[in-house]
């Protein structure tokens, strides 16, 4: 009995240790997280830190935490207690598949902000088993922007911004066919800029081949062509023969592309034609020149002179005959050059009561009709446009003293530029400008006022032999301004 009795008080005592023992590594466990989880709160506030220093020495030690890091660090975006591209960092260093699997949970988050930072991580590790968490994220994002209600425009904007992000990894990690089938499936769902972006996701030879053929002519007529000849670009497009710093039209587009494009080429030119019809698109006129539409001749010389477009760009010295300040004008001239093979002085023939309504709209002053109409004319009736330069210089004030811009000094810089050669007799430049407001030796003065950077500036002509040898536009001298006085 005593033999018995004390084996049953050893399996007891065993017994009692062992659950010590077990209780013992519990509570170590217990202590162990806590320490773990206070240790990824210290973390998160030092990635918080605006020193870089104490936040780059944050990322990699919360990225080893792997899984456990990746909703406390969602947390902090959400509260907006730490900045995206340091979350991003983590996310990105990450290399479980445990935290991965926590990265593609994010993807359905209602805050955007966590929801695309997931999807930039996401798309570092190229991980293809992301795929349909990405286009359950992508269809969500779609239906909650095209919901009413939207809270703000920036919200929309993020919204947005997401969805390409998604669209983009989705088409460099999935299979091509299947990320093409999804992101084709939203597109055709979107609306405006949305739509053609999405597209240009997968504008590449595997994209491609994927769209069906409206697809691909709405993307290359209302978005590719457009973007890339629109105003200004269109300055720098050429149909033919361009110059060093010019480009021919379609130039850089895939070979592809143009066989799509001369394939459709009669429902091509017959959308342009409209297109052109209704807004006079610099595109639509370009993309008929290239294919040489005549039937687009009557439309493109109709647009060439009512357009009233104006580019406006900004100098000190503004020329409003440059032709960059006209690059509507400038596509209809190449359409119309390309497809006549004759400059547009000999295809356009002004009739006298279109040169009657072109010299009244320059009269008019309105600042788009009035210097596209003088463009017009400079270009299909020079003798015309120039009388009227001259004439409107004549007329305007001239006070140097005008503390607004003064219309004199831009007609100055078109006279000098266009309308004044070398070698002209004194008494034609005074039959053409007026009597000089002063006479200086070789040279006369004409006060211009203020130019456009604020000084006051003379249109000064020097003579030798009684004939022009230089024109040059300058500010007033001192003893000129004491003269004015």
């Amino acid at each position: 009995m005593r033999r018995g009795h004390i084996l049953f008080s050893t399996e007891v005592a065993l017994k009692l240790v062992f659950i010590g023992f077990t209780f013992a590594i519990s509570i170590t466990f217990c202590v162990a997280q806590e320490a773990k989880q206070e240790s990824i709160s210290e973390l998160i506030a030092k990635l918080s830190s605006d020193k870089e220093e104490v936040w780059r020495n944050a990322v990699l030690p919360l990225a080893r935490m792997e899984d456990k890091a990746v909703q406390p660090l969602a947390e902090a975006i959400r509260t907006n207690q730490i900045y995206d591209f340091k979350a991003k960092l983590v996310y990105e260093n990450l290399t479980s598949d445990a935290a991965k699997k926590e990265l593609m949970a994010l993807l359905a988050e209602p805050d955007v902000k966590v929801c695309r930072i997931a999807t930039e991580a996401l798309r570092k590790h190229r991980d293809s088993s992301a795929a349909p968490a990405l286009a359950d994220a992508l269809e969500r994002l779609h239906n909650e922007d095209t919901q009413a209600g939207v809270p703000s425009y920036m919200e929309r904007l993020q919204n947005r911004d997401t969805q390409l992000l998604i669209a983009r990894t989705l088409w460099e990690i999935e299979a091509k066919e299947q990320a093409g089938r999804q992101i084709l499936n939203i597109a055709r769902k979107s609306k405006g800029q949305l739509k053609y972006e999405l597209l240009s996701v997968m504008d590449d030879t595997d994209g491609r081949k994927l769209m069906a053929k409206e697809d691909r002519l709405q993307f290359l007529l209302d978005w590719k062509i457009p973007m890339r000849v629109g105003r200004p670009e269109a300055l720098e497009i050429r149909l033919d023969s361009p110059k060093e710093y010019e480009r021919l039209f379609l130039d850089g587009f895939p070979d592809d592309d143009k066989v799509f494009l001369e394939k459709h080429r009669s429902e091509v030119v017959d959308r342009m034609l409209d297109r052109l019809r209704d807004t006079g698109s610099a595109a639509a006129a370009l993309l008929l020149g290239y294919f040489k539409s005549a039937k687009a001749l009557v439309v493109l010389q109709k647009w060439f002179i009512e357009s009233e477009s104006f580019y406006g760009w900004e100098s000190s010295f503004p020329d409003a005959l440059a032709y960059n300040q006209f690059p509507e004008h400038h596509s209809y001239e190449e359409a119309i050059k390309h497809i006549t093979g004759k400059p547009i002085n000999k295809v356009i023939q002004l009739t006298e009561e279109q040169v009657a309504t072109l010299v009244q709209r320059y009269r008019g002053g309105h600042i788009a009709g009035s210097e596209a109409a003088l463009y017009v004319l400079f270009k299909l009736k020079p003798d015309v446009a120039r009388e009227e330069v001259f004439r409107k210089f004549r007329k305007v004030s001239k006070a140097p003293r005008d503390k607004r811009f003064n219309e004199r000094f831009g007609l100055s810089i078109l006279i000098k530029n266009h309308f004044l050669p070398k070698g002209l007799l004194k008494t034609e430049v005074r039959k053409m400008l007026g009597e000089p407001d002063r006479i200086q030796n070789h040279s006369w003065s004409y006060d211009c006022g203020r130019g456009v950077v604020g000084g006051f500036y003379v249109f000064k002509i020097t003579f030798d032999n009684n004939r022009i040898v230089k024109t040059d536009i300058v500010e007033f001298k001192d003893e000129i301004e004491e003269e004015n006085h």
